[in-house]
């Protein structure tokens, strides 16, 4: 098991009209490379996307993204050639890893074990840490990443935005692997792992 500052990982968040993949679509993708272990907002991808349909009001009062600004967004077949651009073969840090595999497939295709086996998923680093803290049971089990953020003194970032959760999921990612000092056994050390 090696350093995971000696990996390459990309923090991700999607934006979405819901959470029902049979029926919702990706309407903002968020990326930050870290390398290194440093988070590496010069080399992000932030991107809007149209996703052919309307967003609902309830979706656009929770991530703001109204119905001319995903219209001017670019085809979902391109955000997902310049998101494959970026991942490549890398592990992929997200918040909540259910909604992003689940979208991740739609996008990509590929099974749900192949997606399980490239994300990293923060909330479950989040609660571990906490609760071996003695906060238990610990606030990170309900979700939400500004809560958790807040209390990890992370700066705070406006919610529900692609780019800035990706952001805040990255330097939470950080702050439990420099608190653990190595990844945790079978989330990073994986051969031959399919590129997108």
């Amino acid at each position: 098991m090696g350093l995971w500052s000696t990996r390459r990982f990309v923090a991700l968040d999607f934006e979405t009209t819901g959470l029902d993949v049979r029926r919702d679509h990706i309407i903002s993708i968020g990326a930050i490379p870290i390398e290194q272990g440093r988070i590496r907002l010069d080399k992000s991808l932030s991107i809007v996307v149209d996703p052919g349909v309307l967003p609902t009001p309830a979706s656009v009062r929770v991530h703001g993204l109204r119905p001319v600004d995903v219209t001017d967004g670019v085809p979902l077949s391109a955000g997902a050639g310049l998101l494959r651009a970026m991942i490549g073969a890398d592990d992929l840090v997200v918040w909540t890893a259910w909604v992003e595999r689940a979208f991740l497939r739609k996008m990509f295709g590929g099974s749900t074990r192949r997606w399980a086996r490239r994300l990293v998923d923060t909330r479950p680093l989040v609660v571990g840490i906490e609760e071996a803290d003695g906060l238990v049971p610990s606030p990170a089990r309900t979700g939400e990443l500004a809560d958790t953020a807040r209390r990890w003194e992370i700066p705070p970032e406006p919610a529900h935005d692609a780019l800035a959760d990706a952001f805040v999921t990255a330097q939470l990612f950080a702050a439990c692997m420099t608190r653990l000092g190595r990844a945790p056994v079978g989330l990073t050390e994986r051969r031959g792992r399919p590129r997108v």
